[in-house]
């Protein structure tokens, strides 16, 4: 018994590590050797940690020979949305760009049952928010140092004044504003009880600071030289509603499901009003999001879609505000700025997944909470007789049968899908990798290895038109 205890503690501690270690490295992560050198590596990450962890939590749930699962408020609304987005991409007419892009949508959905599942004790939540911290400051440090034209890293492409990880000044604006907010948290005690202070406030104060910089500059960037290019809100109101009630071949599904989680640029394409061509600086442009997440979601996962997220906003919102001013619920405003955000501006892949990350930390500071305990609980899940019923579903009372029949069929069920995600995402990234290489090969004027490579992404992935689009030009050249 107390070898078994010893193990589920170290699978606990090291699920927690895991989790610290990619909040800390997403926001920094990038590689050179995929087409996309800020997004996809992340996604990569973010796929590579989240799989681990629940491998993990089906061993631990093995051992322990019951099957128990963190119960909150948020759990419905969020696999109501996951559900809302994989029908509306499984009835796209573009399915398999819609399933491609839906498929780092799930991965933040997994990274916010992680983190709820994870972090259970006061301890594992502060180190997970310190690594969520820390990433951010390494971030500002990074952005700022550029501003200053100061370039700590060995890579050409860092070297310019702009330079941020996100690839985006906008994402990295909103993502350092969330982080602001968090540390803030911590660091007020400095103004309100500079008597009772602890060496945490003060870090977190630093870190304050260092991030209301990098803020700074980034907002100046973005209002300066580097103006991001954002759809007109009249455009995303039109191309949303027309999404939803004009495409007559899908009246149905367009209405409920839109055109598919993600594929946001047919939308553009199909349904932008004739005006839109006589702007000056926009006519020649593909928008491959809208004005505005909302809007963005309106348009390709449909009524349902755009209804479950609200749902799932409002839950949160609602979370939010009743949270008290403690350690646990420091990301409260960070999540309500969050949402409000999403109201009026696009959101990128990096954002969707701070909101599912920002969810889970909430979850797991109100879980701490022994008012919330009728709210935050573990549930355990036992097979009983059948004239009882199959499955019976109980709250953690500290008395537990061991039967591992149902934590090894979930744990069968998470290799499934972690097996058929990972193997078609490994097919993705390995031909994306192949294909990056083709363009190096094409910057030497290596004509035939350009060719070679090329058609070995397409053979590995033939899925993405931009490789094909891409390989007709080396054809023709």
């Amino acid at each position: 018994m107390e070898n078994k205890n010893e193990i589920i503690s170290y699978i606990n501690s090291i699920s927690t590590v895991l989790i610290g270690l990619l909040l800390f490295a997403f926001p920094l992560f990038v590689l050179t050797i995929t087409t996309d050198a800020f997004i996809l590596p992340k996604q990569i990450l973010l796929g590579a940690v989240v799989f681990l962890i629940f491998i993990l939590l089906g061993i631990k749930l093995i051992i322990e020979g019951f099957l128990k699962i963190r119960r909150t408020p948020f759990d419905g609304p969020v696999l109501l949305f996951t559900a809302a987005a994989l029908f509306s991409a499984v009835v796209s007419v573009n399915r398999i760009d819609s399933l491609t892009a839906f498929v780092p949508l799930l991965l933040g959905v997994f990274a916010y049952f992680a983190i709820v599942n994870v972090a259970k004790e006061k301890s594992s939540l502060m180190f997970i928010i310190s690594s969520f911290a820390t990433g951010a400051l390494a971030v500002s440090a990074l952005s700022t140092l550029a501003f200053f034209k100061i370039y700590p890293l060995p890579y050409s492409f860092t070297h310019i004044e702009s330079f941020t990880s996100f690839g985006s000044l906008l994402d990295q604006s909103i993502y350092l504003g969330v982080a602001l907010l968090v540390c803030g948290f911590f660091a007020m005690p400095i103004i309100d009880k500079p008597s009772g202070i602890k060496s945490k406030n003060i870090a977190f104060g630093i870190v304050s600071l260092c991030l209301v910089l990098a803020l700074f500059v980034s907002i100046y960037q973005l209002f300066t030289t580097q103006k991001p290019i954002i759809l007109p809100l009249q455009t995303g109101f039109q191309t949303a509603f027309a999404s939803i009630s004009q495409d007559t071949a899908r009246i149905a599904q367009g209405f409920f499901l839109g055109s598919g989680f993600g594929t946001y640029a047919t939308d553009f394409t199909r349904f932008k009003q004739a005006i839109f061509n006589q702007s000056s600086s926009l006519w020649n442009l593909t928008f491959l999001r809208s004005s505005s997440f909302v809007l963005e979601l309106l348009a390709t996962t449909g009524v349902l879609g755009f209804l479950s997220y609200l749902y799932l906003g409002l839950k949160g919102f609602r979370e939010a505000l009743a949270s008290k001013k403690d350690e646990g619920n420091a990301v409260a405003a960070a999540l309500i700025i969050l949402l409000i955000a999403s109201l009026v501006l696009p959101f990128s892949f990096i954002s969707q997944t701070l909101i599912f990350i920002l969810l889970g930390l909430l979850a797991a500071g109100q879980g701490l909470k022994t008012e919330n305990s009728a709210r935050f609980f573990d549930v355990e899940f036992h097979l009983v007789e059948l004239r009882k019923g199959l499955i019976a579903v109980e709250t953690d009372d500290g008395k537990h049968k061991t039967n591992r029949i149902l934590p090894v069929s979930f744990f069968v069920l998470i290799l499934a899908i972690v097996g058929v995600i990972g193997f078609a995402s490994f097919q993705y990234v390995l031909s994306d990798m192949k294909f990056q290489s083709s363009l190096v090969f094409a910057s030497a004027n290596n004509g035939l290895e350009t060719y070679k490579a090329q058609a070995d992404a397409i053979a590995i992935f033939p899925y993405r038109d931009s490789f094909y689009r891409v390989f007709s030009q080396t054809n023709l050249a």
